[in-house]
């Protein structure tokens, strides 16, 4: 898959343009910035309003599609590896090499819950 080429660059640029560009109807690619490290996961909310991107930076962040600009940085302990939408889009849930799983609201990018299930990487 080509997407899963691009996903270990740090530019989000190629990969978010190759993964939604047709789902979008977008003739260019969007810039939306950068993570320090690997991305794991790209996951848009059902609506394709939102973008989170889930990376091995300790961070998670969510985009908005509407405006191209970053909406939250969500700061974890460890590398993020997945980053999952709830139905409504209203809250995304993170997991990362620190053993937790955190749920996010979207509107406010605030922790909602944290727990700590495994013992290692989720």
């Amino acid at each position: 898959m080509i997407c899963q080429q691009h996903l270990r660059q740090p530019t989000l640029l190629i990969a978010a343009w190759l993964c939604l560009s047709s789902w979008l109807g977008a003739a260019e690619p969007m810039v939306l910035g950068r993570h320090e490290d690997n991305i794991y996961q790209l996951q848009c909310s059902g609506d394709a309003r939102w973008l989170a991107t889930a990376a091995g930076d300790d961070t998670a962040m969510l985009w908005d599609l509407r405006t191209g600009q970053k909406h939250a940085t969500l700061e974890h302990a460890g590398p993020v590896y997945s980053a999952v939408f709830a139905p409504d889009g209203k809250h995304l849930v993170t997991g990362s090499g620190d053993g937790f799983v955190t749920c996010w609201s979207v509107p406010d990018g605030r922790k909602t819950a944290a727990a700590k299930k495994h013992g290692d990487a989720v």
